[in-house]
């Protein structure tokens, strides 16, 4: 049985074998393991739902629409296609390492793919704040649901 569901895993064969002392089997008595098949996973965000350039970014930045809290600001820009593209400001001031910076994207690609559909026709740049540090992956799900829900107002 495999937990998280990232690509499309398999169980490993001879994963749930018991370990009997002495036997020199390596596997572990309720351990689960998955392999992954193929290098890279389908769930990504594609580089058409991303915004890329400089003048991508100016654009949204000169709308007016935003939401904000303490964690986040959320800048939207409609856009001309049928589809919602997503632009991240992570900066090093608000998250010293490199490695805290990269989980904060991955958590808020994630999450706006996951509610791509409430965002169709809008370009959106997620900001963090300085004390996004101090808080749990549950609560930055959370932040972002409520930021999605107020922005798709901003379709019209």
């Amino acid at each position: 049985m495999v937990f998280v569901l990232v690509c499309k895993p398999r169980e490993v064969a001879g994963s749930s074998r018991h370990v009997v002392p002495g036997d020199g089997s390596a596997s572990l008595p309720d351990r689960k393991v998955a392999a992954w098949q193929g290098s890279r996973c389908s769930a990504g965000l594609g580089r058409q739902y991303r915004l890329t350039r400089p003048a991508q970014f100016r654009r949204v930045f000169s709308s007016r629409h935003r939401s904000r809290d303490k964690y986040f600001t959320v800048v939207v820009q409609a856009n001309d296609r049928a589809y919602a593209r997503l632009g991240l400001v992570i900066s090093k001031k608000s998250l010293r390492l490199a490695v805290l910076r990269n989980t904060m994207k991955r958590l808020i690609r994630e999450s706006f793919r996951s509610h791509q559909d409430l965002l169709n026709g809008l370009d959106v740049v997620v900001v963090s704040h300085k004390n996004i540090v101090t808080i749990n992956n549950h609560k930055i799900r959370r932040a972002l649901l409520q930021h999605w829900k107020k922005i798709r107002r901003c379709k019209n």
